[in-house]
């Protein structure tokens, strides 16, 4: 899951509450379905880190200016870091694992 789609997901959340509710509370009640994690599940590092900016997961101080200011070039731009940081993460496993393998402890 990107943070590009999250957005999405959040924004359109939000425009479905209606017009009654404010724009603000709609954005939070929507961020925080979307970004609360499921029941057993270790929350992608895309939820996490939207959840981090917005301050879902600290369970207050939610800061909508935070969502007002992504813009699509900088949900590109966090995306693109985002698959690096997976990248190197499962790089680093795999050399991790293999480094174990080859190197056994001397008694």
């Amino acid at each position: 899951m990107t943070l590009a789609h999250l957005v999405l997901e959040i924004r359109h959340r939000a425009t479905a509450a209606g017009a009654d509710v404010p724009r603000a509370v709609a954005l939070e009640r929507a961020a925080r379905e979307v970004l609360e994690p499921r029941d057993a599940e270790a929350a992608p590092l895309a939820r996490r880190i939207l959840a981090a900016l917005l301050g879902v997961d600290r369970g207050a101080g939610f800061d909508v200016a935070v969502l007002d200011a992504m813009t699509p070039d900088a949900i590109l731009l966090l995306d693109t870091i985002l698959v690096q940081i997976n990248h190197i993460a499962r790089r680093e496993a795999k050399c991790g694992a293999g480094r174990a393998r080859l190197v056994r402890p001397v008694h």
